[in-house]
């Protein structure tokens, strides 16, 4: 019984050492009006490509400075992996548009063969050593085709 009651607190404490697959997370933080920043994305299929665009607000009405934030994209093959491949930067070509200090906003293309099942995008506080997953399964038959633009911004994350 002894080694039982061992075996299953190694289980628990290493379980919990370990990274989390998407489908266990709790997102609540996306939803959360008092969470630190906001940030919103779409993914448009485009013939041969995917298109990525995306808006990091820092809400820190003290001191907003979206810099303090690092979107780093992976690339996950299902729902249950733990972990993921970060995509070479050389062939998404972000580009990132500084509009003021509290937002960043942008785009990223991925070419149809380098597209991942799923792609994450992780947004990371250097401050708070903390990550935030926010993930989409690319499926190109339920994926938007277009996109509008305003002023040169996408339209739809453009704030309200």
């Amino acid at each position: 019984m002894k080694q039982l009651t061992t075996l299953c607190l190694f289980l628990f404490v290493a379980s919990g050492a370990t990274a989390q697959a998407l489908q266990d997370i709790n997102y609540n933080y996306q939803y959360d009006p008092n969470q630190s920043f906001a940030f919103s994305w779409k993914v448009i299929h485009q013939p041969e490509r995917w298109t990525v665009l995306f808006r990091l607000e820092s809400k820190d009405t003290l001191k907003a400075d979206a810099s303090k934030f690092v979107i780093v994209w992976e690339g996950r093959q299902a729902i249950g992996d733990k972990t993921g491949d970060t995509l070479d930067i050389d062939k998404i070509s972000p580009v990132v548009n500084v509009s003021n200090k509290k937002v960043r906003s942008g785009s990223l293309v991925i070419s149809s063969a380098d597209a991942p099942p799923i792609l994450v995008a992780k947004v990371v506080s250097l401050e708070a050593k903390q990550a935030w997953l926010h993930y989409e399964i690319l499926d190109p038959e339920h994926f938007e085709k277009f996109f509008l633009v305003k002023d040169g911004v996408p339209d739809r994350l453009t704030s309200s």
